[in-house]
C-alpha cells in the first residue's frame, strides 16, 4: 500500500523489458484515486538515477583483484630476488658467520612471503569467484531492461493505494504474446 497525498502524484516504475508492448499497459488498484495520465516508454532516453548495478560491481571487484595481483607480481619478484642475490654469494667474499645470519634472515622472509602470497592467492580467488557468479548471473538475463511507464493519478484527499501494472510480452523469437501482471507496492 502507498500513501498519496491529495493532488497530482507521479510513481514512476523503471527497468521493465524492453520487449513489453507499450499499447497493451494497463494499470489497476487505484481505489478512490483516477488515473491522470499513463506514459510507457522504451529505450535508452530513460535516465538512471538508480544505485549501482551489476556491472558497477564487477568493475569495483576487478579493480580490488587488480592491486592485489600486482601484489602478488611484486612479492614474487622480490622473492626471486632475494634467490637470486643468494647464489651469487661467494663462500671466498662473505665470512660464514654473515652467511649463516643472511641464509636465516632469509628463511624468516622466505616463510613470511610464502604465508602473505598464499593470502594473496585466496582472495584473488574469492574475487574471482563473485566475478564469476555476478557476470554468469548478468548474462542469464533475457532481453534489456531499458522499459519505464509512468502513472498519473489524482485524488480528491489524501488515499492508499495498490497499484497493479498489467502488460504484454512480446516474445520476437516464436512472435508470441504473454500477459503478465505485475504488482507494485509504489
Amino acid at each position: 500500500m502507498t500513501y498519496l497525498q491529495e493532488g497530482q502524484s507521479n510513481i514512476q516504475i523503471r527497468h521493465l523489458p524492453g520487449s513489453m508492448d507499450t499499447e497493451s499497459v494497463c494499470v489497476t488498484g487505484l481505489g478512490d484515486a483516477r488515473l491522470f495520465d499513463l506514459v510507457c516508454t522504451i529505450g535508452p532516453d530513460i535516465q538512471e538515477i538508480d544505485t549501482p548495478g551489476t556491472a558497477e560491481q564487477i568493475r569495483k571487484l576487478h579493480a580490488r583483484k587488480d592491486v592485489l595481483v600486482k601484489d602478488l607480481d611484486a612479492i614474487n619478484d622480490i622473492s626471486q630476488a632475494w634467490m637470486n642475490y643468494s647464489k651469487c654469494l661467494d663462500r671466498d667474499s662473505i665470512p660464514p658467520g654473515q652467511a649463516e645470519n643472511f641464509f636465516e634472515n632469509l628463511l624468516t622472509r622466505s616463510r613470511d612471503i610464502s604465508s602473505t602470497r598464499a593470502s594473496l592467492e585466496e582472495d584473488i580467488f574469492q574475487l574471482s569467484r563473485q566475478i564469476d557468479a555476478l557476470t554468469s548471473r548478468e548474462t542469464k538475463r533475457q532481453g534489456t531492461r531499458s522499459g519505464e511507464v509512468t502513472v498519473a493519478v489524482m485524488t480528491k484527499r489524501a488515499t492508499n493505494i495498490e497499484l497493479k501494472l498489467t502488460y504484454r510480452m512480446l516474445s520476437l523469437v516464436f512472435g508470441l504474446v504473454k500477459r503478465l501482471s505485475i504488482g507494485f507496492f509504489a
